[in-house]
This record gives C-alpha cells, sequence and structure tokens, in this order.
C-alpha cells in the first residue's frame, strides 16, 4: 500500500482482502486522495501491469467491481488529487523558494 494513505506499507491478505479493505488497515486515505484514479500494480505472467480502480464508484455504491480481490505482491497506489498538485507545487518553488511574505505582516 503506496501514496495518500494514512499509514503506507505492508497489508496481510488473510481470507482475501479488497482494495478498499486494505486502504482502510493503513488508516484509510488522507484529504488529499484520489480515489477515482487508484491503480493496482499486478504480477501477470511475470510482468508488472497497472490495473486502474475506481475506489470512489465503490465507496458510493455505483459499482462495486471496482473494488477488487487483492492477490498476493499486489501494490496498491492511491494518488495524490490534482489540487493536492498544485498546493505542492505553489508550496515548493513559492513560498520554500522566494522570500517574500505571503502575509500581512501582522503577528499575533
Amino acid at each position: 500500500m503506496d501514496g495518500e494513505v494514512g499509514h503506507p506499507g505492508a497489508v496481510e491478505l488473510n481470507g482475501g482482502v479488497t482494495a478498499l479493505q486494505a486502504v482502510a488497515s493503513t488508516g484509510g486515505v488522507k484529504n488529499t486522495a484520489r480515489l477515482d484514479s487508484v491503480i493496482i500494480i499486478r504480477r501477470v505472467d511475470g510482468h508488472p501491469v497497472a490495473v486502474p480502480v475506481n475506489l470512489k464508484a465503490a465507496l458510493e455504491g455505483t459499482d462495486f467491481e471496482q473494488d477488487v480481490q487483492l492477490r498476493p505482491y499486489d501494490v496498491v497506489f492511491v494518488p495524490r488529487s490534482q489540487i493536492s498538485d498544485v498546493n505542492l507545487f505553489i508550496d515548493q518553488y513559492f513560498r520554500q523558494n522566494v522570500p517574500i511574505p505571503f502575509g500581512f505582516g501582522y503577528t499575533f
């Protein structure tokens, strides 16, 4: 489990675990997660294959088949939302590199 989840790491697949169950077992998703674009990286015939799933649709109840059963060695990646990418860009390239105060000069 990797990406925008509470605690990225390995998940035991005891008794069959779905993608949503794996996400929940790692502390759920961060508010920066994009659940409609989750990728499961799975080995098929010895080669990695990216399987896109829409966990948002599964959570909303519109498409439960998106909550796929995981297999051993699957990697579930929950990407960051587009607005989070923009916020990260602004923070890294402007706030951390440009010596301009973004407040109004007030101290509390």
